[in-house]
C-alpha cells in the first residue's frame, strides 16, 4: 500500500509566470515564534498557528509539518499546516523518521518515502534537554529549493531553542514536584505515622486490658490517648500549612519531650548527653536532627527487643556536631523489609544537611546509628 505524502502535504502550486519567490530571514519574528513556544499553554494548538505564520511571512506559501520528541523511546508528536495525516501514514511516517535519527542522518531520502514523492524533511541538531525534531514538507521547484531549505533551517533553530527552554522548564517542575513529595513523605513518616503507629498500639492494648484495668488506669490511658491524638493532629496541620515541621522549642526541649514520651510506652532506659545545648543551630539543622533521632528511638522501641539507648549529641571540628544513637538490641536483619522506609528517610535527612550517615548493626550485638558533619550547614 502506497502512501500519498502529496495528499498529506498538499499539492504545492506553482506559477511559472511569476518571478521565483526569495526568502529573506525575519529575526523579530523567528524570536516571536521561540518566545511563543516558550510561553504557550497548549502545544497542540499553538504549532500549527506558529508555522502558518511563518510560512506566510516568508513569501513562500507551502505546507510544513513538524515532528519532535524528547528521548528516543517516546514517539513522535507531529504538528503541522497540511491536510491530516491517517494512523497508518503517521506510523510509517515515524519509522522512517527513527530509521534516519537512528543512522545519524540530517535529510529524508528520496527512498524514505514509500510512495516516492519529493518530500523534504530536514534534522535540526539536538536541543540540550534531549529534544529531537525534524521540519518536513513537500520539496519545492528548483528555483526555490535553496530558499527554502534555508527557511527550515531557520524556523527548526527557532523552533528548537523555544521548545527547548520549554522542556528543560518542564523538567525542572517535574524534579521539584518529585523533591517536594519526597520531603513531605519523609516529614509524614517521621512525624504523623509515628503518632498513628503508637496510637494503634495504645488503643489495642487498651481494647485487650480495658475490663482489668482500675478507673483510674483506664483514666490514664485515655488521657495518653488524647494527648497523641492532638500531637498529630498539630503536626498534621503544620504539613498542610508549611510543608515542614518546625520546632515549638529548642533542640534539648524537644530532645526531652521525645525521650518523654517513649518511656511512657516502652520499658527502656534512655541516656542523654547533649553538649550541643549551648550551640545555636540553625532551625533547618535542629529539625532534621531531631526528626533522625525520634526515628532512630522509634525503631529501637518497636524492633530492637532493646534494654538501654544512649543518646550523645558532641561537638566536631570545631564548627561541625557528632550525633550517636546505640542500642543493645537485637541489632537489624541481614534482610531487611521492602516497606521500610526509616533508614533511607534518615540518610536522606543526614545528606540534606551536610552530615555523614554511618550504621553498624550486627545480629545479637544492637545498633549504632551515627552522624557526622565537620561543619554547620547554613
Amino acid at each position: 500500500m502506497t502512501v500519498s505524502f502529496a495528499r498529506w502535504f498538499g499539492r504545492l502550486q506553482v506559477d511559472t509566470r511569476a518571478e521565483p519567490s526569495r526568502y529573506y530571514p525575519q529575526r523579530e519574528l523567528l524570536h516571536r515564534l521561540s518566545l511563543t513556544l516558550i510561553r504557550c499553554s497548549s502545544l497542540e494548538e499553538t504549532v500549527p498557528d506558529l508555522l502558518s505564520q511563518a510560512v506566510l511571512a516568508s513569501g513562500l506559501a507551502m505546507p510544513i509539518w513538524l515532528a519532535w520528541r524528547t528521548a528516543p523511546d517516546t514517539p513522535w508528536n507531529l504538528h503541522g499546516t497540511g491536510s491530516s495525516a491517517s494512523t497508518l501514514e503517521i506510523a510509517r511516517l515515524q519509522y522512517q523518521l527513527d530509521l534516519a535519527t537512528r543512522g545519524n542522518r540530517y535529510q529524508l531520502q528520496p527512498e524514505d518515502t514509500l510512495a516516492r514523492e519529493s518530500v523534504m524533511g530536514l534534522r535540526v541538531p539536538d536541543g540540550h534537554s534531549g529534544l529531537q525534531l525534524w521540519l518536513l514538507s513537500p520539496c519545492p521547484e528548483p528555483v526555490s529549493m535553496e530558499c527554502w531549505r534555508q527557511l527550515l533551517r531557520d524556523m527548526g533553530q527557532a523552533v528548537r531553542e523555544g521548545l527547548d527552554i520549554r522542556l528543560a522548564h518542564e523538567q525542572q517542575q517535574t524534579a521539584l514536584r518529585q523533591e517536594i513529595q519526597q520531603t513531605l513523605a519523609a516529614s509524614l513518616h517521621d512525624s504523623v505515622a509515628q503518632q498513628l503507629c503508637y496510637l494503634c498500639l495504645q488503643t489495642g492494648r487498651l481494647e485487650q486490658q480495658a475490663e482489668q484495668l482500675a478507673p483510674e488506669q483506664l483514666q490514664a490511658r485515655l488521657q495518653d490517648i488524647r494527648c497523641q491524638t492532638r500531637q498529630a493532629y498539630r503536626q498534621t496541620r503544620e504539613l498542610i500549612s508549611s510543608a515542614r515541621i518546625r520546632l515549638q522549642h529548642s533542640l534539648e526541649q524537644e530532645l526531652l519531650r521525645a525521650i518523654a514520651e517513649f518511656e511512657q510506652h516502652s520499658s527502656l532506659m534512655f541516656e542523654l548527653d547533649n553538649r550541643l545545648s549551648g550551640a545555636s543551630l540553625p532551625e533547618p539543622v535542629a529539625v532534621e536532627l531531631l526528626l533522625i533521632v525520634r526515628e532512630a528511638l522509634s525503631n529501637a522501641v518497636r524492633h530492637a527487643h532493646a534494654h538501654r539507648i544512649c543518646i550523645q549529641l558532641l561537638p566536631h571540628n570545631g564548627n561541625g556536631f557528632h550525633v550517636r544513637i546505640e542500642d543493645d538490641g537485637q541489632g537489624l536483619p541481614a534482610q531487611r523489609s521492602a516497606d521500610s522506609f526509616g533508614l533511607g528517610i534518615m540518610e536522606e535527612r543526614a545528606r540534606r544537611i551536610g552530615a555523614r550517615f554511618q550504621l553498624t548493626s550486627t545480629p545479637g550485638n544492637g545498633t549504632c546509628i551515627e552522624l557526622i558533619a565537620e561543619e554547620l550547614c547554613p
